[in-house]
């Protein structure tokens, strides 16, 4: 999608990535890292609400 320039918005569904399973959970920051790249080019993101992309704790960050 990045690579032929023509989308405006990227859907991501059933792209959950959850901490359940390793392999997901070394995974997910590629995931992240192109989302980034897409944002970066304009591109609107939606992701299903129980992905976990995008949805960790930043580091030095309180949540309480």
């Amino acid at each position: 999608a990045l690579w032929l320039g023509k989308y405006k918005k990227l859907r991501f569904y059933g792209v959950d990535m959850s901490n359940e399973h390793e392999i997901y959970r070394n995974e997910r920051g590629c995931v992240e890292h192109w989302i980034g790249v897409a944002r970066g080019m304009g591109l609107e993101i939606e992701m299903s609400k129980g992905s976990a992309v995008l949805r960790r704790e930043l580091y030095g960050i309180e949540t309480a």
